[in-house]
């Protein structure tokens, strides 16, 4: 800082329009500037680690492989949170297998609304806004031809405007090529079960190519249900894709089954996914089989995979 104040204030002599209080004033308002662009609550780090083994030509995980025994690092994300003042920031990143950023946004609370901009998740569906570590499965559901879940968890470059009103929520997102992202939320309590509902849309950047989300989910107990379904439109023409799930918690072990229909875009391309869950030594194990094609025995295959929070 003093080397800061002494060069600015060596460019106002040579001017020869400067006395000492303008140097004192100089000094305070660069020092104010100063504190005001450091971070007053300090940051956080936090994150997910998993390890783990592909088997049997497996599509579970990700891609499809061609050996079995796979052995690899899986999902893993570091992030760096704070607040400066009333401005939220979050930075994260994936260190396997390349150095990735995903997240780095800034937040605002405006009145009865809240601003993001930055690079984070278009507002659409859980299976595309859940974080990994907040899932009972492996990978996520790949909706073939939905310009929604197709890239689920993908970042984009943007600014999003929401708020909620009672029970019911809203988000506007719009990204730097100019598209459009819009969902509304509704969530209730009714005989003892936690419902949410869902519907957004997304313009999906080339022309006449629209995607139309909906979800319902309905948790009871120890037990989910949940709903997806995207209409992926394009030139007039529109398909829909399917996922239902269901997962059961018993204390450390949880079972889960997804059916994700994909049959009205691509043929064969169904997939039918059970996972098993259990906690323990602070990590938790998942083993996961995917059956792709509905029993005919292509391309399924297992997975076990580890994580750990921090």
């Amino acid at each position: 800082m003093n080397k800061l104040v002494i060069s600015a204030l060596a460019a106002t002599v040579c001017a020869g329009t400067t006395n000492a209080s303008d140097w004192e004033g100089l000094d305070s308002e660069l020092y104010s500037l100063s504190n005001t662009l450091t971070s007053q609550d300090g940051a956080s780090i936090s994150g997910w680690f998993e390890a783990g083994v592909i088997m049997d030509n497996s599509v579970a995980g990700g891609a499809a492989t061609a050996g079995d025994d796979d052995w690899e690092v899986g999902r893993n994300r570091v992030n760096i949170s704070g607040a400066s003042g009333d401005t939220g920031y979050q930075i994260s990143f994936d260190l396997d297998p390349t150095y990735a950023l995903q997240d780095a946004y800034l937040t605002q609370s405006i009145g009865q609304f809240g601003l993001t901009i930055g690079t984070f998740r278009a507002p659409t569906t859980s299976n595309h806004n859940d974080n990994e570590n907040d899932q009972a499965f492996l990978n996520r559901a790949v909706f073939v031809g939905s310009t929604v879940d197709a890239g689920a968890g993908v970042r984009t470059d943007g600014v999003q405007l929401g708020g909620s009103f009672s029970d019911v929520g809203w988000a506007y997102h719009m990204d730097d090529a100019g598209d459009g992202t819009w969902q509304v939320s509704y969530a209730l309590e009714a005989g003892g079960a936690a419902i949410g509902l869902s519907y957004g849309d997304s313009d999906g950047g080339a022309a006449g190519t629209d995607t139309t989300s909906m979800e319902v989910t309905v948790a009871t107990g120890d037990f989910t249900l949940g709903y997806e379904n995207s209409d992926f439109d394009t030139a007039g023409t529109s398909v829909d894709a399917t996922s239902l799930t269901g997962s059961f918690q018993m204390g450390e072990y949880s079972i889960s089954v997804r059916d994700q229909d994909n049959e009205d875009v691509l043929a064969g391309s169904d997939v039918m996914t059970i996972a098993i869950g259990m906690d323990h030594g602070g990590a938790r194990w998942t083993i996961q089989h995917d059956d792709n094609g509905h029993g005919d025995g292509t391309e399924s295959g297992l997975a076990v995979g580890i994580m750990i929070g921090f």
